[in-house]
């Protein structure tokens, strides 16, 4: 979680910032996103009445934006920082051996990226769970031991064939177990051949009460990887900086442009290969900036809090807690910063949105709109992918129901498969049938996150009995279907 940053405006503003000079990219923690495929579609001025009858962007966008153009970085203009801590961040870089600074972000950022990913970036092999859980197995280096590996998030792109092809995680580099994290990095590998394809080491090396912190994230598209860079000054991010392009270019030479705004509340954030989206906590509202362009779009004023969840080419989706009479709501949020509702059902909570590429997949569960009432039952859904509403309505059909009493958090899908995690359990359901499985995570741990899913393994985070989160990166087998 990012620490405090709401955009300064009010909906249907637009306002304009000047900053210096331009550049930009970059992300953090969880979650990955998607290649467009030709699939997703914008709403533009098509915009869909809200629950209440209203088209909720009427007003027009609000637009965080730069006054320059901007794309790359002299190496000023970036967030100042008082010497001594441009002494530390260099003297931090200068330790890690066959690493060398990400200088596109300027002296104040401890960031860096490997000369040789190949030999920089630490070998891994899939070892039997230490639980002895049969058909488990976990993530482990030479470099820790299986505990002491600090994970934090992981996600999966898609490749060709609709199988994972890219793994990514984030992992301490520094601490232990229960310490304060201060140097992570994200790594990301082939599937198929293990090789490392790229790193991106940060070290938040300014003490919390300082005035000035960086905060570098790695975000996964399908075939392309974003990298941001958060500057924060008493609390507000402003601006972030984004670069994007295919692993080899983000490792060597990444070019960040920056977009400007007064970032407050800055919670979850997702990249697709074409778009950047971030979300406002509490306030609930969504922004989104696309590759190529200098400022974030921001959503109207909803009318009730929406969540990220997710980004699919140049598709962004929110989604609704509280939506209409309480019941959970997905919404569409597009680049010209229209609002509008893609999918509600008026006696059930609709949440929990993936896509495989070529088909959108979602929940609909009936119970209580009290989120913490026991629920009934919840359903699967699917259609061929779409982000327009009107399609989605006339192509939706069921193909699952799961006989869970808790609410849907998130899922992940590949290739017609769907793993969805609830409050209580997990479920991986195949669409070309309707079977639905519910694998374990064995003795001592709980699922705390969904990675993957194959025909024959679920990838996940795990918990362990501890409660020390995002402990294991394990694959599970699914046994026979």
């Amino acid at each position: 979680m990012l620490r405090g940053t709401a955009l300064s405006t009010a909906a249907g503003a637009i306002v304009t910032i000047a900053v210096g000079a331009a550049m930009s990219q970059c992300s953090s923690d969880r979650g990955s996103s998607a290649r467009d495929s030709g699939l997703g579609r914008d709403t533009g001025s098509d915009a869909q009445p809200g629950p209440d009858g209203s088209r909720p962007n009427d007003t027009g966008p609000d637009v965080i934006a730069s006054d320059q153009g901007g794309t790359g970085n002299d190496g000023g203009g970036i967030a100042a920082c008082e010497a001594v801590t441009q002494q530390a961040a260099a003297s931090i870089v200068a330790g890690w051996k066959g690493w060398q600074p990400l200088t596109d972000l300027g002296p104040c950022c401890a960031a860096a990226v490997p000369v040789d990913p190949t030999s920089s970036m630490p070998p891994y092999a899939w070892i039997p769970c230490q639980n002895e859980m049969l058909g488990c197995q976990q993530f482990a280096t030479p470099w820790a031991q299986p505990h002491a590996i600090v994970l934090g998030t992981a996600s999966a792109s898609r490749g060709a064939s609709g199988a994972p092809s890219w793994l990514m995680f984030s992992r301490s580099v520094n601490a232990s177990p229960y310490t304060q994290i201060v140097t992570y990095e994200y790594d990301l590998y082939d599937v198929a051949t293990g090789t490392p394809l790229g790193a991106w080491r940060v070290d938040n090396n300014v003490n919390l009460q300082d005035v000035h912190e960086c905060l570098v994230q790695a975000r996964l598209g399908q075939s392309t990887l974003t990298v941001a860079a958060y500057f924060i000054t008493s609390e507000i991010v402003d601006p972030v900086y984004l670069a994007n392009g295919d692993p080899h270019t983000m490792t060597t030479a990444p070019r960040f442009s920056a977009y400007p705004g007064r970032l407050d509340g800055l919670q979850t954030t997702l990249a697709s290969d074409f778009t950047f989206a971030l979300d406002l906590q509490p306030a609930g509202f969504l922004a989104r900036a696309t590759f190529g362009t200098t400022n974030f779009v921001v959503s109207p004023l909803p009318m009730a809090p929406l969540s990220l969840a997710m980004v699919e080419g140049h598709d962004v989706l929110g989604y609704s807690e509280h939506g209409s009479a309480g019941w959970g709501q997905l919404y569409t949020f597009d680049g010209s910063g229209t609002l509008s509702l893609l999918r509600a059902n008026p006696s059930a909570h609709v949440a929990a949105p993936a896509s495989d590429g070529t088909r959108l997949y979602w929940t609909e569960t009936y119970g209580s709109t009290d989120l913490t009432a026991p629920q009934t039952q919840t359903e699967l859904w699917s259609a061929p992918y779409t982000a327009d509403p009107n399609q989605l309505a006339a192509t939706a059909s069921r193909f699952a129901v799961i006989p869970s009493t808790t609410l849907p958090l998130s899922a992940v899908a590949f290739g017609g498969l769907v793993a969805l995690q609830t409050r209580s359990s997990v479920y991986v359901a195949r669409l070309s049938d309707g079977k639905v499985i519910q694998p374990s995570p064995g003795q001592g741990r709980s699922f705390s996150a969904m990675v993957a899913v194959t025909a024959s393994e679920l990838w996940s985070m795990e918990t362990d009995a501890s409660g020390y989160y995002d402990a294991y990166l394990t694959r599970i087998s699914l046994g026979s279907w």
